[in-house]
């Protein structure tokens, strides 16, 4: 009898379990994010600087970043297709070294009217950096991003 409820009481955990971590998945997956453009920005800095903060100091930056809304200001390097939008690159063009912007909906067709060697402000999540032992070089990527002014 007891070997019964030891299992009953094992089923009841599991059958929890997986009701609570079925909500949150679903909750993850459905999370709506209010307009980047009117969220309050957390830092204002241009490419180069955010970028010289990254190379020189990798984990702090990404402490002081990661998660922020950030105003950048630079010019637009490369406007790279994913998919049925766009992601804009601001890139150090000695180095390499470059921020990726990806669009919230409302904002990727102002995106896809950039071209590069346009001076653009744009506000966006900071999702961090990363340094490609690979490539050599640190890329910064953010989402959620709103086009500022062009």
């Amino acid at each position: 009898m007891a070997i019964k409820k030891r299992l009953k009481f094992l089923l009841l955990g599991l059958l929890a379990l997986a009701l609570i971590g079925g909500g949150i998945v679903w909750y993850v997956f459905t999370e709506k994010f209010e307009d980047t453009s009117l969220v309050d920005t957390d830092f204002t800095i241009s490419a180069d600087s955010l970028l010289n903060e990254f190379v020189h100091n990798p984990d702090q930056a990404n402490k002081k970043y990661t998660e922020k809304i950030l105003r950048v200001k630079g010019m637009v390097y490369e406007m790279e297709p994913a998919g049925a939008e766009v992601n804009v690159k601001i890139a150090d063009t000695l180095t390499g070294n470059y921020l990726i912007f990806s669009f919230q909906d409302q904002d990727a067709e102002a995106a896809k009217k950039l071209k590069e060697g346009d001076e653009a402000i744009i506000k966006a999540s900071c999702s961090g950096g990363v340094h490609s032992e690979i490539l050599d070089l640190y890329y910064i990527s953010f989402k959620r991003a709103a086009l500022i002014k062009h």
